[in-house]
This record gives C-alpha cells, structure tokens and sequence, in this order.
C-alpha cells in the first residue's frame, strides 16, 4: 500500500504529465500560434468573393507571406486541402523563399487526388466566421491564420 507521501508524489507527477502533454497537444493545433518555433510555416487563408479558382501567394518581404485565396461562394474542404498541399510542395522546393515575388499569384491544380487535410472543414468554418480584414495585394476578405507541418525537401 502506498504511503500518503507516495499517494501525493504520483498525483503530482500525473498533473503535470497532463499539463505536458496538453501542451505539446496544443502546439500542433493548426488554430493555435506556437509560442516558440516548431518548424510549421504559418499560412494566412483569405475568403474572398471573387468568383476564381484558389490561389496561392508566396510573398517575399510583404506580410502575410503565405496567403491561400479561397472564393466565398466555391470554397470546399478539397480545394483547401489541395491548396495547402500546392503551397507546402512550393515550399519545400524552395525553403529559402528565392522563387517568392510579392505581386505573384499562382493558380495551382493538382494530378491526383490528395487526402483531404483532417481540419479542413473546421478551418472553412471558422474562415466563414472570422471578421474582414484587408490584405495587400488582395484586398478584403475574411481572414484567418493557421500553421502547417512542413513537407520534407526533395532529393537533389
């Protein structure tokens, strides 16, 4: 049988398991800012309604740097995913940012099908939600910033 000590040492280490793990739970919440580098490239989706296709901007030195456009009336839970993926292949072929233009935006259409991204509903929904914001270089839209797992760089 435990001691109470032994008792009270065990609970404190479960709570702060608990805390940790919530934690680390917390920052690969694609919604939630990390408080330090993790490595995911933050991602500003912009809801417009402009009747087009999404496109995707890599911006060199403007602010947002990675803005995915989606039309407010078109926008699914696919095309979003397959943005994302379009954006995250341009990225890791140029990690350094060299091919980034701050005037470019780039229609991307992918060959095959991709796995829709698990927390693409939710981020549409909250997008739909979320207050209009001016965007240079886009102009008005609804706005919200997510951070995305990188993918890995090709072989030379």
């Amino acid at each position: 049988m435990k001691t109470p000590r032994q008792l009270c040492a065990s609970a404190c280490t479960l709570l702060m398991l608990t805390l940790v793990v919530g934690e680390v739970s917390a920052q690969r919440d694609p919604f939630t800012s990390p408080r330090s580098p993790d490595g995911r490239v933050p991602v500003t989706l912009v809801l417009v309604s402009n009747g087009l296709s999404p496109a995707i901007m890599r911006r060199a030195g403007a602010e947002p740097r990675n803005v995915i456009v989606l039309d407010a009336g078109s926008a699914s839970a696919r095309q979003l995913s397959d943005a994302l993926f379009g954006l995250m292949i341009m990225e890791a072929h140029d990690p350094n940012g060299s091919k980034r233009s701050d005037n470019e935006l780039s229609r991307f259409r992918l060959s095959k099908s991709r796995p829709v991204v698990s927390w693409s509903s939710e981020a549409l929904i909250r997008l739909q939600a979320a207050t209009t914001t001016r965007i240079r270089g886009v102009g008005a839209g609804r706005v919200l910033e997510v951070w995305v797992k990188p993918l890995p760089a090709p072989a030379p």
